[in-house]
C-alpha cells in the first residue's frame, strides 16, 4: 500500500523480502510472520496468518464458559435465597445490636459470608466474562473491517498525521487569504502535494510540491500542504472475505491468485492467469483437432 508496507522492503534481521502485512517475530518464533496480529503474553504465544482464527474460537470459549459458570452460580444462589426465604426474614446485626429487614445488600453479605468461595467464584467469572467479552468484540471488529491489531495501531497513527496536517494547512490557507486582502504584504501560494508523497514518519517532508510558489510571492513551510483525503485501506475486502481470509488462510487456500494475493483487492484477476487459461485453451482445440484426424 505504499504507506504502512512498503514494496521489495527487506527484514533488517533475515534480509529476505516481506510481503505485506507480514511482521518479524521478535520474542518466540524469531521469524517472519504473515499477516502478523500481536503477540499474547496470557498464553506466550504469536497469532498471525493460520493460528489467528483459533485465537478467536479461544476468546469465544472462554466468554461462554465464564457467563455459563456465573449464570450457574447465580441459580445456586437464587435457589438458596428461594429456599431459606432469606428476603422475608430479620437480620441480627452483632456490632449495634440492632434487627436489620432483609435487602440486596443484607442479603448479599449473608451470602458472601457463608458462600465465600462460591462468591468469589461468581465474581471472577461475572468480571472476567465480560473483560473477554469486550476484547473478542475487538477482534471482531478489526477483521470485519479487514484489519490486524498491529495495523489498527498504525491506522490509529496515520488518522492522527493527516487530520493534523489538515488542520495545519487550513490554518495557513485562511491567514492567506487574510493577508491577500490588503496592499501588503502580497499574496501566498500555498504548494500542493500528491498522496503518493505523503509520509506520517515524524520528521518527513516532501520532496517537491506539484506547484511552485509564483514570482514575486511569498512562500510558506512546505510542513504546510493539503495531504488530500485519508487513505483507503486496500486490505479491506469486504466483511465476507474478510472472515473467509481468516477462517481459510490465503496459505491454506488455491484461490489465493484470483483474489489478488495479499494486497489487490477481490475481482482483478491476474494476466498470468488470463494467459494461462488461454493457452489450456489452445492446446485443448489441438488435441482434439490431433484426434479428429
Amino acid at each position: 500500500d505504499n504507506l504502512m508496507f512498503l514494496p521489495n522492503k527487506r527484514c533488517e534481521t533475515t534480509k529476505l523480502i516481506k510481503i505485506p502485512r507480514s511482521k518479524f517475530d521478535r520474542i518466540k518464533y524469531h521469524y517472519i510472520v504473515p499477516r502478523y496480529d500481536h503477540f499474547c503474553g496470557w498464553t506466550y504465544n504469536t497469532y498471525g496468518e493460520e493460528n489467528y482464527r483459533w485465537f478467536l474460537m479461544f476468546l469465544a470459549q472462554h466468554v461462554t464458559m465464564c457467563f455459563y459458570g456465573s449464570y450457574v452460580s447465580a441459580l445456586l444462589f437464587y435457589d438458596e435465597i428461594q429456599q431459606k426465604k432469606l428476603f422475608e426474614l430479620t437480620f441480627f446485626d452483632r456490632a449495634t445490636g440492632e434487627t436489620v429487614k432483609a435487602g440486596y445488600l443484607i442479603v448479599f453479605q449473608y451470602l458472601f459470608a457463608r458462600r465465600t468461595l462460591e462468591a468469589c467464584v461468581f465474581t471472577v467469572m461475572f468480571v472476567m466474562g465480560i473483560a473477554l467479552a469486550v476484547f473478542l468484540g475487538y477482534h471482531v471488529y478489526l477483521t470485519s473491517v479487514g484489519q490486524t491489531t498491529n495495523e489498527n495501531t498504525k491506522w490509529g497513527d496515520v488518522t492522527q498525521w493527516y487530520k493534523r496536517q489538515q488542520q495545519r494547512y487550513q490554518k495557513t490557507v485562511k491567514e492567506a487569504k487574510e493577508k491577500s486582502q490588503g496592499d501588503d504584504p502580497p499574496p501566498v501560494v500555498v504548494p500542493t502535494v500528491g498522496d503518493e508523497d505523503v509520509t506520517c514518519t515524524p520528521g518527513a517532508q516532501s520532496s517537491q510540491p506539484q506547484s511552485a510558489a509564483k514570482e514575486g510571492t511569498t512562500s510558506i513551510d512546505l510542513d504546510h500542504f493539503d495531504p488530500g483525503p485519508i487513505p483507503k485501506n486496500i486490505y479491506d475486502r469486504g466483511f465476507v472475505e474478510n472472515w473467509k481470509e481468516v477462517i481459510f488462510p490465503m496459505s491454506r487456500r488455491k484461490d489465493v491468485l484470483l483474489l489478488g494475493g495479499y494486497s489487490k483487492p477481490k475481482g482483478n484477476p491476474s494476466p498470468e492467469k488470463n494467459n494461462l487459461g488461454s493457452s489450456q485453451n489452445t492446446d485443448q482445440t489441438a488435441d482434439k483437432k490431433t484426434k479428429a484426424t
